[in-house]
């Protein structure tokens, strides 16, 4: 997967999705699962349609906390690229080629024991910028192998860190880092220092709420 030439759109609309999907997708929904509920604070959860490309469920916090209404999310990832810092739109995407790469790389038992950490900033409805890390928790596939649903945690980081840097981090098992990435750098170091500050923020997400 080339990160330089990936486009998100563009990955949503190619994948060869099973015709015979609407016969069980209501089976792959993660809500029931994941018992999804409104999130307090600054932690929201959301549920990502890949199939439709937009989003089938997102805390009303979340709406209230960017300031768009239900028309906007309803875009879902057109939304998305109308609203990120244009210095974080491409970064972003290769972030999710990554994410997409050694997700795929596993056996498909495992994919929901792998964890992505990753921060971009979008703006508000009042045109100030805040800075969201997002924590895909569960995926699911068509019987093809294309991803249909994902569901995470989303929570603004901004007080924390309001800067241009983002980065990707990837847990493991028992969340254990096995590779972080730089994405405006296209660099994936040893892991280091910016490891403890994204488990420092993981562990923020898990003890404000573990209803997960």
């Amino acid at each position: 997967m080339n990160r330089d030439n990936f486009d998100l759109r563009s990955f949503i609309a190619k994948q060869p999705i099973d015709k015979e999907l609407f016969k069980y997708k209501k089976s792959l929904y993660p809500a029931e699962k994941l018992g999804i509920t409104e999130k307090h604070g600054n932690i929201y959860t959301y549920i990502l349609d890949w199939h439709e490309a937009k989003y089938s469920f997102l805390s009303e916090g979340f709406k209230k906390l960017t300031g768009y209404n239900d028309q906007m999310i309803a875009l879902g990832i057109e939304a998305l690229f109308q609203v990120i810092h244009p210095d974080d739109a491409q970064p972003l995407q290769r972030m999710i080629s990554k994410w997409m790469e050694v997700l795929l790389g596993r056996p498909e038992d495992e994919f929901n024991s792998y964890t992505a950490n990753f921060n971009f900033r979008i703006m508000k409805n009042n045109g100030a910028y805040i800075n969201l890390l997002q924590q895909p928790v569960y995926v699911s596939f068509d019987i093809k192998g294309n991803l249909i649903y994902e569901a995470g945690i989303l929570t603004d980081i901004t007080r924390y860190r309001n800067d241009g840097n983002i980065s990707l981090l990837i847990l493991g098992p028992d969340y254990t880092p096995l590779f972080e990435y730089y994405p405006k750098e296209d660099f994936m170091p040893q892991i280091g220092e910016i490891r403890q500050k994204m488990l420092d923020l993981e562990n923020l997400s898990l003890t404000t709420d573990n209803s997960w």
